[in-house]
């Protein structure tokens, strides 16, 4: 793996898990909402950048296509995501995708 897309898939567990510590307390605050929100675009962007650089790294996510369609869908149809659409991802999807990310190893400069 090439230390660029390895990069990418450290920022997927960086704003992974800032989208996950910023749901811990999320309430009503539509300003934390927004904040996750534009981390889960960043994670979406991250995932895509990373498979068009390397396409083995699907391989190694779970759930790659549907997390590019919701980047797509945060992009183009943010009028369609649903509040209820963000807390399941951060509740089922994004613990796993973090967790599979970190655990990818740094590349050797072989």
């Amino acid at each position: 793996m090439q230390l660029r897309t390895w990069l990418y898939l450290k920022d997927v567990v960086k704003y992974g898990d800032q989208a996950l510590e910023f749901a811990g307390s999320l309430g009503t605050d539509e300003m934390r909402y927004l904040a996750i929100e534009r981390m889960l675009f960043i994670v979406g962007e991250a995932v895509t950048a990373s498979i068009l650089r390397e396409s083995d790294v699907q391989d190694l996510l779970t759930n790659t296509i549907d997390i590019r369609k919701f980047r797509n869908l945060l992009a183009h149809g943010y009028f369609k995501v649903d509040r209820s659409q963000v807390i399941k991802i951060l509740r089922e999807d994004l613990p796993t995708l973090i967790r599979e990310a970190a655990s990818i190893p740094e590349p050797s400069d072989d």
